[in-house]
């Protein structure tokens, strides 16, 4: 192995060789048989491995350790290697943690053609320990797949620690690769049943048993090159790069959508996302909403029998204008003392007139959002209009009665922006914590800016966009504000249903907030995909009863 240092970059490194000869494989393969070695308090790791790392520690690897932490301690530390040098590597990480000299935040773990190492106890602790630790797949290859996860003689299991990053080509530059949520059952790699040698020596399109004849150090660089590539994208964006949303790599040389904005790191919402129970429970909602009390009732007497309505709340929320007449905001609450959940849900743009005030508003101002950002002033106005005028005192009155209820956030077009404003704003007010609040709105505008959207993402796990297709209203306001230059954003998690909606539709889980993704590449827009919603015509649904679907 070599040790390393970039005084520039302010990385130390520790690389492991791999596998060199046919002797030391048959010694590896026979070891596999023999037996397991405690690994400090943290499970068992295979006896070959253990030896080959204490006789590099006391052979010089432990005192130059050492002697870099004093010399650069605030440092980063990359740990790299393939194939028995991977296993080495996945040892050497979390030996120097154990042994306190480093702490598992300074610690980068990156390897290729990684045989299994330890049992579950081990596993379980390294992934849980080291935030970055990527185990890089080729294809077929057949080490991996050893030793088997059950183990023929003292019948233990064995198994791979997150995180897999598995390339099912031949790695060539560009190559897709998947990022495998799994750490060892029968994913990714693991579905494979025609193994490869040939794979095991071939990573990222590099025979690397040539490149070990030439030179061990050219395989580490090569390895560690990509390994800053496959950084993290807020770690990426943080260290001022671009991180590439085509190729999912930092600082990609050939990128056509690169992202510069945190938040818009594709990742995956934190809940998961229904179609049925959008259709069934959540439309009704904020069908619900759209109309008077006793249609808003038989809504739910039609598709959730359980929810009552508490509170129908209308309120005069017009722009204070001399010239246009008067328009009203309207929301109501409900509760279901059975599944428990209290609701709140808000009715849509009802006029023109209101349309209008709106349009007008986006290019007038924008309000401070308590600590967080700023939103549209219409919004602020509107919302604080329904709080004052009995909102607050429903919301006290429902949290006093059903403390460990979760609130149902929701509705469409303008009632979308004040679910998102209401959500926040009870976190906000301290009512209820946010891991009870779940938010989903259809066809919402752009509400706030870039602070205000980043906090609400950060806050809440449940909380998704549904947009029907070309639907116009998600395209505004505009991203970049006019008047005075600020940029908008939508908050995640965005549902693309880019078809009718009907039952059985495909839909998009976008993984960026809010850039040239999704719904946001459709530049031809239409008012009637944002009326039309799961197949239906919202402009008389909720006056209907919301007529059940069949």
């Amino acid at each position: 192995m070599i040790t390393a240092v970039d005084t520039t970059q302010r990385i130390l490194v520790m690389t492991f060789r791999a596998t060199y000869g046919n002797t030391q494989l048959g010694e590896e393969v026979l070891n596999y048989f023999v037996g397991k070695k405690q690994f400090f308090d943290v499970g068992m790791i295979f006896e070959f491995f253990y030896d080959a790392y204490v006789a590099l520690w006391r052979g010089g690897l432990e005192q130059e350790i050492r002697n870099l932490k004093y010399k650069y301690p605030d440092y980063e530390v990359w740990v790299t290697g393939h194939s028995l040098g991977a296993a080495l590597a996945s040892v050497g990480a979390s030996w120097v943690v154990k042994s306190g000299i480093f702490t598992p935040d300074k610690v980068k773990v990156f390897t290729a053609g990684q045989p299994r190492t330890g049992d579950y106890n081990y596993a379980m602790w390294h992934q849980n320990t080291f935030a970055y630790s990527f185990r890089v797949v080729h294809h077929h290859d057949i080490v991996p797949h050893v030793p088997f996860q059950y183990e023929l003689v003292d019948h233990d299991k064995m198994y791979h620690h997150r995180t897999e990053v598995w390339y099912n080509n031949d790695m060539s530059v560009g190559s897709t690769y998947q990022i495998c949520p799994e750490a060892d059952g029968l994913y990714c790699v693991n579905q494979q049943v025609d193994l490869s040698w040939n794979d095991h020596t071939h990573y990222f399109n590099t025979d690397l048993n040539v490149i070990m004849l030439k030179s061990l150090v050219i395989l580490s660089v090569g390895l560690l090159a990509v390994c800053q590539a496959l950084t993290s994208c807020e770690d990426c964006l943080k260290s001022e790069n671009h991180f590439c949303a085509d190729t999912k790599l930092c600082n990609s040389p050939v990128c056509l959508n690169s992202i510069t904005h945190i938040i818009n790191c594709p990742r995956a919402p934190n809940a998961t996302y229904d179609d049925n129970e959008a259709r069934t429970k959540w439309l009704p909602l904020f069908g619900a909403s759209a109309t008077g009390p006793v249609q808003a009732q038989k809504c739910f007497d039609n598709n959730w029998p359980t929810m009552k309505l508490s509170k129908h709340i209308l309120v005069n929320c017009s722009d204070p204008s001399p010239i246009l007449p008067l328009t009203t905001c309207a929301m109501l609450t409900a509760v279901d003392t059975t599944q428990k959940v209290l609701v709140m849900s808000f009715r849509a743009t009802n006029t023109g007139t209101q349309l209008e005030e709106e349009i007008l508003n986006y290019f007038v101002a924008k309000k401070r959002f308590f600590d967080s950002g700023y939103i549209f002033e219409f919004f602020y106005d509107a919302y604080v209009a329904l709080w004052k005028g009995g909102l607050e005192q429903e919301m006290r009155n429902l949290k006093y009665k059903y403390p460990d209820y979760e609130v149902w956030v929701t509705g469409h077009s303008l009632g979308a922006a004040l679910a998102s404003v209401g959500a926040s704003w009870v976190v906000k007010a301290g009512l209820f914590k946010p891991d009870h609040i779940k938010l989903l709105t259809a066809g919402q505008p752009r509400t706030g800016d870039y602070a205000y959207s980043l906090w609400h993402q950060n806050t809440f796990a449940y909380s998704f966009r549904v947009v029907h297709a070309h639907d116009i209203v998600p395209h505004v306001p505009f991203q970049y504000e006019l008047v005075d230059h600020d940029k908008m954003y939508h908050h995640r998690t965005e549902i693309w249903y880019n078809n009718d909606m009907s039952v059985g539709s495909t839909y998009h889980v976008c993984q960026e907030a809010d850039g040239f993704y999704c719904s946001s590449q459709n530049a031809d827009l239409s008012w009637n995909d944002h009326t039309h919603y799961f197949n239906t015509d919202l402009d008389g649904y909720g006056n209907q009863g919301c007529p059940k679907k069949q």
